[in-house]
């Protein structure tokens, strides 16, 4: 309970909380504005149970009235083989629009990339190259390759000239 409630505090201090709306309400109103607080001790068996009560009885799952994004209780949070197949397809042939694309390039662009300024050790790279040495490569995926090998090839001697 106080791992947890700790949990909390370090990533909500280091903005790096799950909680979107959680995050923004710590960030704009500060660690004051926030009581963490023991509603009932009970067994470790009804702890689940207990969570979800609580939870349905501030409302917490609604923005207005707190900040859970879950009904509580960990024994609902297993998702069965039928429910990961169910969001695998529906999940499957969907392309994010050019707008979005635009959005997530210039979101991980330069220093926003996590690797940025960094490069892979040689072992990585020996890895890497490892990991695609045999590999079935589809007629389209060659033809891509050939038109990046030219582009490089027209680069070099437009500015090599």
């Amino acid at each position: 309970m106080f791992d947890r409630k700790a949990h909390h505090i370090w990533t909500l201090n280091n903005r790096s909380n799950g909680n979107g709306h959680f995050q923004n309400a710590w960030n704009q109103d500060g660690e004051d504005s926030f009581e963490f607080s023991v509603l009932e001790f009970c067994p470790e068996e009804l702890l689940n149970w207990r969570e979800v009560e609580w939870i349905e009885k501030y409302k917490t799952i609604n923005r207005k009235f707190g900040y859970n994004l879950l009904g509580g209780g960990n024994e609902d949070r297993f998702v069965s083989e039928e429910t990961k197949l169910k969001i695998s397809e529906a999940g499957k042939g969907r392309m994010h629009s050019t707008k979005t694309k635009e959005k997530m390039s210039v979101n991980q662009s330069g220093h926003k990339n996590s690797f940025f300024g960094k490069t892979h050790s040689l072992e990585s790279r020996k890895k890497m190259s490892q990991s695609g040495k045999g590999r079935e490569k589809s007629r389209k995926h060659i033809e891509n390759m050939r038109k990046a090998i030219r582009f490089t090839y027209t680069l070099q001697k437009f500015y090599c000239a």
